[in-house]
């Protein structure tokens, strides 16, 4: 009887500590969600994604799958009150809570939420957490970024101040943090040689080549090694055999390796018939 007690009582703490343990993991994981929506969210980058992957099939540009006449790919459609409900709209720009479609991507009412639980799909907490930030906004469209003149963007300021070497490493830890992942420290120079001549040549370096790496003490040794490496036989000969990489390589460094193609397997109209590709793809 006292074992039967003991059994009973063990499995109602057990019980106890498990929801527990799981409301805890519930309230982290959407601080979590906080953390990783961008500080500004963009149509392109942030929105346009989510709502390709998980609604355009039945709110899309295809007619014949659309589903209410409703589409979401067009702003001046999405702002338009619904056709079955009047009073309603999909997306009512600054008010989540009175847009459509963030009420049903987050309802918890199995005959109401979207996408539809017979699609297999379903909106995380990041995204729809996304979708409502954007909405809070603004809900503002942009045209699709490959029609979009580039502009300059504002370089972030992180938390970390010292990992970034660029402008660019910025964007780079912007994204690490926005993540919370922390950047790895820079690798040593037997390393990065290693990386380099593997990815350049297809070869492991020389004990000479790294010997040299590792004696040049300048803030330009690194570029001095890439150099190296591009004008030997070794960068020509793998060139050749992956080809189809000069397609999509930039002109400025295509002709950078002119000498090296040549010196490499004495070809120069391989390189005239390869800028002849490349220019007639790109041109």
């Amino acid at each position: 009887m006292n074992l039967r007690l003991i059994a009973i009582l063990f499995f109602f703490l057990a019980t106890i500590y498990c929801i527990q343990s799981c409301n805890s993991f519930s309230s982290s994981s959407g601080d979590t969600v906080v953390e990783k929506v961008p500080e500004k969210i963009s149509y392109n980058f942030d929105v346009r994604p989510i709502l390709s992957d998980k609604c355009f099939a039945c709110h899309g540009p295809d007619a014949n799958k659309r589903e209410a006449d409703l589409r979401l790919d067009v702003a001046e459609e999405a702002y338009k009150a619904l056709k079955e409900n009047t009073g309603a709209h999909a997306i009512v720009p600054f008010k989540p809570q009175t847009s459509e479609v963030f009420l049903r991507i987050s309802s918890n009412d199995s005959t109401q939420i979207m996408p539809p639980k017979s699609s297999n799909l379903k909106l995380t907490a990041t995204e729809i957490a996304v979708i409502e930030k954007w909405i809070k906004q603004g809900a503002e469209y942009e045209e699709h970024w490959a029609f979009t003149p580039p502009q300059i963007p504002e370089v972030p300021n992180n938390k970390n101040k010292d990992w970034a070497q660029n402008e660019i490493d910025h964007f780079i830890l912007a994204k690490l943090e926005q993540e919370g992942i922390t950047p790895n420290p820079e690798a040593d120079k037997e390393r990065l040689l290693k990386r380099l001549s593997l990815d350049l040549t297809g070869l492991p370096p020389s004990l000479t080549l790294m010997d040299k790496f590792i004696a040049d003490a300048s803030e330009q040794a690194y570029e001095k090694i890439v150099d190296s490496l591009l004008q030997s036989p070794t960068f020509g000969e793998k060139i050749r055999s992956t080809g189809w990489m000069w397609h999509a390589m930039p002109i400025r460094t295509a002709i950078k390796m002119t000498t090296t193609v040549r010196s490499g397997h004495g070809e120069i109209g391989l390189f005239m018939r390869l800028m002849r590709t490349y220019l007639t793809i790109n041109l």
